[in-house]
Protein backbone atom coordinates (compact mmCIF):
# COMPACT_ATOMS: atom_id res chain seq x y z
CA UNK A 1 0.00 0.00 0.00
CA UNK A 2 1.12 3.72 -0.74
CA UNK A 3 2.76 5.37 2.58
CA UNK A 4 0.18 6.91 5.15
CA UNK A 5 1.17 10.43 4.55
CA UNK A 6 0.79 10.39 0.43
CA UNK A 7 -2.62 8.74 1.28
CA UNK A 8 -3.38 11.00 3.44
CA UNK A 9 -2.47 13.74 1.44
CA UNK A 10 -5.63 12.90 -1.12
CA UNK A 11 -7.80 12.84 1.78
CA UNK A 12 -8.63 16.55 2.45
CA UNK A 13 -11.04 16.43 5.28
CA UNK A 14 -8.09 14.92 7.50
CA UNK A 15 -6.38 18.04 7.31
CA UNK A 16 -9.41 19.62 10.31
CA UNK A 17 -9.64 16.42 11.90
CA UNK A 18 -9.17 13.24 13.00
CA UNK A 19 -11.93 11.36 10.80
CA UNK A 20 -13.20 8.43 12.74
CA UNK A 21 -16.79 8.26 11.55
CA UNK A 22 -16.14 6.01 8.12
CA UNK A 23 -19.07 3.63 9.42
CA UNK A 24 -21.31 6.42 8.67
CA UNK A 25 -19.84 8.80 5.69
CA UNK A 26 -15.77 8.28 4.78
CA UNK A 27 -13.56 10.65 3.64
CA UNK A 28 -14.01 11.86 0.11
CA UNK A 29 -10.43 11.77 -1.98
CA UNK A 30 -9.58 14.73 -3.48
CA UNK A 31 -9.72 13.37 -7.20
CA UNK A 32 -13.10 11.97 -6.61
CA UNK A 33 -14.37 15.65 -5.73
CA UNK A 34 -12.42 16.55 -8.82
CA UNK A 35 -14.13 14.03 -10.82
CA UNK A 36 -17.87 15.54 -9.88
CA UNK A 37 -16.93 18.63 -10.65
CA UNK A 38 -15.70 17.61 -14.17
CA UNK A 39 -19.16 16.25 -15.07
CA UNK A 40 -21.05 18.92 -13.58
CA UNK A 41 -18.69 21.29 -15.26
CA UNK A 42 -19.26 19.11 -18.66
CA UNK A 43 -22.75 19.08 -18.29
CA UNK A 44 -23.43 23.17 -17.48
CA UNK A 45 -21.27 23.95 -21.02
CA UNK A 46 -21.96 21.08 -23.30
CA UNK A 47 -26.00 20.60 -22.04
CA UNK A 48 -27.43 16.94 -21.55
CA UNK A 49 -28.73 15.16 -24.40
CA UNK A 50 -25.60 14.44 -26.95
CA UNK A 51 -24.94 10.97 -27.43
CA UNK A 52 -21.33 11.25 -26.72
CA UNK A 53 -22.65 12.33 -23.54
CA UNK A 54 -24.59 8.99 -23.06
CA UNK A 55 -21.93 6.77 -24.61
CA UNK A 56 -19.35 8.22 -22.40
CA UNK A 57 -21.78 8.10 -18.96
CA UNK A 58 -22.74 3.92 -19.87
CA UNK A 59 -19.14 3.62 -20.30
CA UNK A 60 -18.75 4.86 -16.53
CA UNK A 61 -21.97 2.88 -15.46
CA UNK A 62 -20.12 -0.96 -17.17
CA UNK A 63 -16.90 0.28 -15.31
CA UNK A 64 -18.11 0.26 -11.77
CA UNK A 65 -20.16 -2.19 -12.02
CA UNK A 66 -16.92 -4.65 -13.02
CA UNK A 67 -15.27 -2.80 -10.19
CA UNK A 68 -17.99 -2.94 -7.35
CA UNK A 69 -18.68 -6.64 -8.31
CA UNK A 70 -14.79 -7.15 -8.21
CA UNK A 71 -14.62 -6.02 -4.51
CA UNK A 72 -17.53 -8.76 -3.54
CA UNK A 73 -15.99 -11.77 -5.82
CA UNK A 74 -18.99 -11.17 -8.77
CA UNK A 75 -18.81 -10.37 -12.64
CA UNK A 76 -20.40 -6.87 -13.78
CA UNK A 77 -23.61 -8.69 -14.92
CA UNK A 78 -24.36 -9.78 -11.59
CA UNK A 79 -24.14 -6.16 -10.10
CA UNK A 80 -27.30 -3.45 -10.53
CA UNK A 81 -26.43 -0.47 -9.51
CA UNK A 82 -28.27 1.49 -6.29
CA UNK A 83 -28.92 4.62 -4.55
CA UNK A 84 -27.48 2.90 -1.48
CA UNK A 85 -27.82 0.03 0.52
CA UNK A 86 -31.63 0.41 1.37
CA UNK A 87 -32.12 1.06 -2.13
CA UNK A 88 -30.58 -2.37 -2.67
CA UNK A 89 -32.06 -4.08 -0.36
CA UNK A 90 -35.31 -2.92 -1.25
CA UNK A 91 -35.04 -3.91 -4.63
CA UNK A 92 -35.07 -7.59 -3.63
CA UNK A 93 -37.67 -7.52 -0.93
CA UNK A 94 -39.95 -5.71 -3.69
CA UNK A 95 -39.72 -8.52 -5.85
CA UNK A 96 -39.53 -11.43 -4.04
CA UNK A 97 -42.88 -13.32 -4.48
CA UNK A 98 -44.65 -13.71 -1.13
CA UNK A 99 -47.53 -15.30 0.09
CA UNK A 100 -49.60 -14.44 3.13
CA UNK A 101 -48.05 -16.29 6.16
CA UNK A 102 -44.94 -16.93 4.98
CA UNK A 103 -42.12 -16.09 7.79
CA UNK A 104 -39.23 -13.74 7.50
CA UNK A 105 -36.10 -13.51 9.78
CA UNK A 106 -33.95 -10.74 10.88
CA UNK A 107 -32.10 -9.94 13.81
CA UNK A 108 -31.97 -7.30 16.78
CA UNK A 109 -28.35 -5.71 15.28
CA UNK A 110 -30.02 -4.53 12.08
CA UNK A 111 -29.82 -0.61 10.81
CA UNK A 112 -33.60 0.86 11.46
CA UNK A 113 -32.97 1.97 7.83
CA UNK A 114 -32.81 -1.72 6.49
CA UNK A 115 -35.44 -2.62 8.83
CA UNK A 116 -38.01 -0.09 7.40
CA UNK A 117 -38.61 -1.35 4.30
CA UNK A 118 -39.00 -4.98 5.27
CA UNK A 119 -41.74 -4.31 8.14
CA UNK A 120 -43.30 -2.55 5.13
CA UNK A 121 -43.57 -5.52 3.08
CA UNK A 122 -44.57 -7.72 5.93
CA UNK A 123 -47.46 -5.23 6.52
CA UNK A 124 -48.43 -5.54 3.09
CA UNK A 125 -48.23 -9.03 2.10
CA UNK A 126 -49.45 -10.30 5.88
CA UNK A 127 -46.12 -12.06 6.69
CA UNK A 128 -44.66 -13.30 10.47
CA UNK A 129 -41.44 -11.46 11.21
CA UNK A 130 -39.37 -13.24 13.68
CA UNK A 131 -36.10 -11.13 15.33
CA UNK A 132 -33.36 -13.33 16.64
CA UNK A 133 -31.62 -11.96 19.68
CA UNK A 134 -28.10 -11.89 19.62
CA UNK A 135 -27.10 -9.12 21.38
CA UNK A 136 -23.84 -8.69 22.42
CA UNK A 137 -22.21 -11.51 24.52
CA UNK A 138 -23.52 -14.84 22.30
CA UNK A 139 -20.34 -16.46 20.69
CA UNK A 140 -20.73 -17.73 16.96
CA UNK A 141 -21.94 -21.12 17.77
CA UNK A 142 -25.01 -19.81 19.45
CA UNK A 143 -25.70 -17.13 17.09
CA UNK A 144 -25.64 -19.86 14.66
CA UNK A 145 -27.71 -21.94 16.79
CA UNK A 146 -30.51 -19.53 17.03
CA UNK A 147 -30.62 -18.94 13.65
CA UNK A 148 -30.73 -22.38 12.93
CA UNK A 149 -33.70 -22.57 15.32
CA UNK A 150 -35.61 -19.61 13.98
CA UNK A 151 -35.17 -20.35 10.27
CA UNK A 152 -35.89 -24.58 10.77
CA UNK A 153 -39.70 -23.88 10.57
CA UNK A 154 -39.33 -23.38 6.76
CA UNK A 155 -38.75 -19.19 6.37
CA UNK A 156 -39.07 -17.63 3.22
CA UNK A 157 -36.67 -15.14 3.54
CA UNK A 158 -33.72 -13.61 6.10
CA UNK A 159 -32.58 -10.50 5.85
CA UNK A 160 -29.11 -9.98 7.92
CA UNK A 161 -26.35 -7.95 8.33
CA UNK A 162 -22.93 -9.09 7.29
CA UNK A 163 -21.15 -7.02 9.99
CA UNK A 164 -23.36 -5.22 12.87
CA UNK A 165 -23.57 -1.18 12.26
CA UNK A 166 -23.49 -1.05 16.06
CA UNK A 167 -20.96 -3.22 17.53
CA UNK A 168 -18.97 -3.91 14.33
CA UNK A 169 -19.22 -7.63 15.00
CA UNK A 170 -18.86 -10.09 11.91
CA UNK A 171 -21.68 -12.48 12.03
CA UNK A 172 -20.90 -15.89 10.92
CA UNK A 173 -22.55 -15.55 7.53
CA UNK A 174 -21.33 -18.71 6.08
CA UNK A 175 -22.97 -20.66 8.83
CA UNK A 176 -26.05 -18.59 9.05
CA UNK A 177 -26.14 -18.95 5.09
CA UNK A 178 -26.17 -22.80 5.25
CA UNK A 179 -29.19 -22.63 7.23
CA UNK A 180 -31.45 -20.94 5.24
CA UNK A 181 -30.44 -22.64 2.19
CA UNK A 182 -31.72 -26.03 4.14
CA UNK A 183 -34.81 -24.08 5.07
CA UNK A 184 -35.55 -23.09 1.25
CA UNK A 185 -34.77 -19.22 2.72
CA UNK A 186 -33.50 -16.26 -0.03
CA UNK A 187 -30.56 -14.62 2.24
CA UNK A 188 -30.37 -10.94 1.99
CA UNK A 189 -27.41 -9.46 3.14
CA UNK A 190 -26.80 -6.03 4.31
CA UNK A 191 -22.75 -5.17 3.44
CA UNK A 192 -22.75 -1.73 4.59
CA UNK A 193 -20.30 -2.11 7.10
CA UNK A 194 -18.44 -4.62 5.54
CA UNK A 195 -17.34 -4.35 2.09
CA UNK A 196 -13.95 -1.96 2.25
CA UNK A 197 -13.53 -2.71 5.42
CA UNK A 198 -13.24 -6.91 5.47
CA UNK A 199 -12.94 -9.08 2.37
CA UNK A 200 -15.97 -9.88 1.22
CA UNK A 201 -16.59 -13.09 -1.28
CA UNK A 202 -20.65 -13.68 -2.01
CA UNK A 203 -19.95 -17.11 -2.64
CA UNK A 204 -18.21 -17.79 0.52
CA UNK A 205 -20.92 -16.29 2.66
CA UNK A 206 -23.57 -18.47 1.17
CA UNK A 207 -25.74 -15.13 0.90
CA UNK A 208 -28.35 -14.91 -2.44
CA UNK A 209 -28.10 -11.01 -2.70
CA UNK A 210 -25.62 -8.79 -1.04
CA UNK A 211 -26.36 -4.65 -0.91
CA UNK A 212 -24.11 -2.36 -0.08
CA UNK A 213 -23.01 1.71 -0.58
CA UNK A 214 -20.36 3.38 -1.53
CA UNK A 215 -20.04 6.21 0.38
CA UNK A 216 -19.14 4.54 3.63
CA UNK A 217 -15.68 2.10 3.61
CA UNK A 218 -15.48 2.62 -0.33
CA UNK A 219 -15.03 6.41 0.69
CA UNK A 220 -17.78 7.43 -2.79
CA UNK A 221 -19.99 10.01 -2.93
CA UNK A 222 -23.60 9.58 -1.37
CA UNK A 223 -25.95 8.08 -3.54
CA UNK A 224 -24.12 5.43 -5.23
CA UNK A 225 -24.26 1.61 -4.37
CA UNK A 226 -24.76 -1.27 -5.24
CA UNK A 227 -26.52 -4.87 -5.17
CA UNK A 228 -24.68 -8.35 -6.02
CA UNK A 229 -26.50 -11.58 -6.97
CA UNK A 230 -24.63 -14.82 -5.94
CA UNK A 231 -22.99 -16.66 -8.93
CA UNK A 232 -25.65 -19.28 -9.92
CA UNK A 233 -28.87 -17.17 -8.52
CA UNK A 234 -29.44 -14.99 -11.45
CA UNK A 235 -32.99 -16.20 -12.04
CA UNK A 236 -34.14 -15.81 -8.74
CA UNK A 237 -35.87 -12.74 -8.92
CA UNK A 238 -36.80 -13.39 -12.68
CA UNK A 239 -35.15 -10.18 -14.05
CA UNK A 240 -31.88 -9.39 -14.89
CA UNK A 241 -29.80 -7.41 -12.87
CA UNK A 242 -29.86 -3.87 -14.53
CA UNK A 243 -33.76 -3.86 -14.95
CA UNK A 244 -32.96 -3.55 -11.14
CA UNK A 245 -31.35 -0.14 -11.41
CA UNK A 246 -33.84 2.73 -10.72
CA UNK A 247 -34.62 6.00 -13.29
CA UNK A 248 -31.96 8.47 -14.82
CA UNK A 249 -28.30 7.49 -13.63
CA UNK A 250 -26.45 10.51 -11.76
CA UNK A 251 -23.56 11.59 -13.97
CA UNK A 252 -21.93 13.41 -11.00
CA UNK A 253 -22.50 10.77 -8.51
CA UNK A 254 -21.32 7.83 -10.73
CA UNK A 255 -18.35 9.58 -12.02
CA UNK A 256 -17.42 10.35 -8.50
CA UNK A 257 -17.96 6.61 -7.70
CA UNK A 258 -15.66 5.48 -10.82
CA UNK A 259 -13.24 8.16 -9.22
CA UNK A 260 -12.90 6.75 -5.56
CA UNK A 261 -12.84 3.13 -7.05
CA UNK A 262 -10.28 4.56 -9.42
CA UNK A 263 -7.83 6.05 -6.39
CA UNK A 264 -8.33 2.81 -3.99
CA UNK A 265 -6.77 0.70 -6.58
CA UNK A 266 -3.91 3.16 -7.42
CA UNK A 267 -2.94 3.31 -3.53
CA UNK A 268 -2.35 -0.36 -3.24
CA UNK A 269 -4.91 -3.69 -2.56
CA UNK A 270 -8.00 -4.11 -0.61
CA UNK A 271 -6.56 -6.99 0.87
CA UNK A 272 -3.54 -4.73 2.21
CA UNK A 273 -6.83 -1.64 3.52
CA UNK A 274 -8.04 -4.59 4.87
CA UNK A 275 -5.26 -5.27 7.05
CA UNK A 276 -4.16 -1.35 7.77
CA UNK A 277 -8.31 -1.96 8.96
CA UNK A 278 -7.71 -4.48 11.50
CA UNK A 279 -4.08 -3.44 12.65
CA UNK A 280 -5.66 0.08 13.31
CA UNK A 281 -9.27 -1.52 15.43
CA UNK A 282 -6.74 -3.96 17.29
CA UNK A 283 -4.00 -1.12 18.55
CA UNK A 284 -7.20 0.87 19.87
CA UNK A 285 -8.29 -2.13 21.40
CA UNK A 286 -4.75 -2.52 23.27
CA UNK A 287 -5.05 1.16 24.08
CA UNK A 288 -8.25 0.82 25.86
CA UNK A 289 -7.81 -2.96 27.50
CA UNK A 290 -7.70 -2.35 31.09
CA UNK A 291 -8.89 1.04 31.57
CA UNK A 292 -10.90 1.30 34.71
CA UNK A 293 -14.55 1.81 33.57
CA UNK A 294 -14.15 1.75 30.07
CA UNK A 295 -16.38 -1.21 28.42
CA UNK A 296 -15.48 -2.27 24.99
CA UNK A 297 -18.33 -3.92 23.68
CA UNK A 298 -17.23 -4.91 19.77
CA UNK A 299 -16.11 -8.27 20.40
CA UNK A 300 -12.48 -9.34 19.10
CA UNK A 301 -11.08 -9.91 15.46
CA UNK A 302 -14.07 -7.80 13.84
CA UNK A 303 -14.18 -5.24 11.24
CA UNK A 304 -13.44 -1.61 11.29
CA UNK A 305 -15.83 -0.10 13.58
CA UNK A 306 -14.60 -0.14 17.88
CA UNK A 307 -17.75 0.67 20.12
CA UNK A 308 -17.38 1.88 23.45
CA UNK A 309 -18.84 2.43 26.96
CA UNK A 310 -17.43 4.57 29.85
CA UNK A 311 -19.09 3.51 32.98
CA UNK A 312 -21.56 6.44 34.04
CA UNK A 313 -20.38 8.76 30.93
CA UNK A 314 -23.40 9.55 28.73
CA UNK A 315 -22.39 8.79 25.02
CA UNK A 316 -23.43 12.56 24.44
CA UNK A 317 -20.69 13.74 27.24
CA UNK A 318 -18.09 11.41 25.46
CA UNK A 319 -18.91 12.78 22.05
CA UNK A 320 -18.45 16.59 22.92
CA UNK A 321 -15.09 15.92 25.00
CA UNK A 322 -13.69 13.86 21.77
CA UNK A 323 -14.89 17.10 19.59
CA UNK A 324 -13.39 19.46 21.76
CA UNK A 325 -10.14 17.61 20.41
CA UNK A 326 -11.47 17.58 16.63
CA UNK A 327 -12.18 13.77 17.37
CA UNK A 328 -15.11 12.71 14.71
CA UNK A 329 -17.08 9.73 16.12
CA UNK A 330 -20.39 8.83 16.65
CA UNK A 331 -22.72 7.14 19.28
CA UNK A 332 -24.99 4.15 18.97
CA UNK A 333 -28.82 5.30 19.46
CA UNK A 334 -30.48 3.65 22.20
CA UNK A 335 -27.26 2.98 24.25
CA UNK A 336 -24.60 5.45 26.18
CA UNK A 337 -21.68 3.81 23.42
CA UNK A 338 -19.67 5.43 21.13
CA UNK A 339 -18.29 3.72 17.55
CA UNK A 340 -14.93 4.74 16.59
CA UNK A 341 -14.61 3.57 12.79
CA UNK A 342 -10.95 2.45 11.99
CA UNK A 343 -10.47 3.59 9.16
CA UNK A 344 -6.49 2.73 6.99
CA UNK A 345 -5.65 6.42 6.21
CA UNK A 346 -6.04 6.76 10.02
CA UNK A 347 -2.85 7.57 12.10
CA UNK A 348 -1.96 5.90 15.18
CA UNK A 349 -1.58 9.33 17.34
CA UNK A 350 -5.54 9.54 16.92
CA UNK A 351 -6.46 6.24 18.80
CA UNK A 352 -4.17 7.45 21.18
CA UNK A 353 -5.86 10.23 22.03
CA UNK A 354 -9.07 8.41 21.35
CA UNK A 355 -8.07 6.36 24.49
CA UNK A 356 -6.89 8.92 26.44
CA UNK A 357 -10.16 10.71 25.91
CA UNK A 358 -12.13 7.67 27.40
CA UNK A 359 -9.44 7.49 30.24
CA UNK A 360 -9.41 11.36 31.03
CA UNK A 361 -13.48 10.57 31.15
CA UNK A 362 -13.42 7.10 33.20
CA UNK A 363 -10.92 9.22 36.13
CA UNK A 364 -13.60 11.75 36.19
CA UNK A 365 -16.29 9.23 37.02
CA UNK A 366 -13.82 7.95 39.92
CA UNK A 367 -13.32 4.51 38.07
CA UNK A 368 -9.78 4.46 37.55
Amino acid sequence: MAELDAIRADLPALASLAYLNTGTEGPLPAATAQAMREAIGEDEVRGRISGKRFEKMEKQLDACRAMMGEMVGVAADRIALTGGTVDGLRAVLERVAFTAGDRVVTTDLEHPAALEPLREIVGRHGLNLETVAIGTTADDQQVTDAFARALAPGARLLLVSHVAYSTGRVLPLAAISRHAREAGAIVLADGAQAVGAIGVDIAATGADFYAFPGQKWLLGPEGAGALAVAPGRPDLLGVAMQALERGTASKPIWAGMLASLAWRKSIGSEAERAAAIRANAAFLRQRLEGVAGVEIVTPRDSAGLVTVGVRGVAARILLAQLGAKRLAARDVPGTEWVRISCGFFNERREFEAVAETFAEAARGQGAA
